[in-house]
């Protein structure tokens, strides 16, 4: 997760944080677990939620407790485990992973941090240029 500086301390206001839901080894479920977990710690928090509407909608549906902290953005497509990350962010418009990072990389969304899941979408925060070698940078290696 990308976290900027100018985060708002709890008590002082609302932080958003653009999270790709879809991403992960143990998938959307945890990642509504997690964002109950962040919420019941700081009343402030808010979230983007980036991927499937239906089964995000199913999912958050059973948790009460974030009832009017989140805004479901719907990304269709799937980004897999054999998908290059720099390939994803180049051509990956309508997945949760360039959904949730693009607005913001772009200034479009006032959003305090990004919450990459999966394995690609870490990759990518490490060297946006680069998925080889686990986000270190390689020059020509990087298409």
């Amino acid at each position: 997760m990308s976290i900027e500086p100018n985060i708002p301390a709890a008590g002082v206001g609302k932080v958003v944080i653009s999270v790709d839901a879809m991403g992960g080894d143990r998938g959307p479920a945890a990642v509504v677990a997690g964002l109950v977990e962040s919420a019941r710690k700081n009343d402030e928090i808010h979230f983007i939620l980036h991927g499937d509407e239906g089964e995000l909608s199913r999912l958050l549906a059973k948790q009460k407790s974030l009832t009017g902290r989140y805004d479901l953005r719907h990304a269709p497509r799937i980004v897999t485990m054999h998908d290059k990350p720099s390939q994803v962010m180049r051509h990956g418009n309508g997945t949760s992973m360039w959904s949730a990072i693009a607005p913001r990389a772009a200034g479009d969304e006032p959003v305090a941090a990004i919450g990459p899941a999966g394995r690609a979408a870490r990759s990518v925060a490490m060297d946006p240029g680069c998925d080889e070698g686990g986000g270190e940078h390689r020059g020509d290696n990087c298409n």
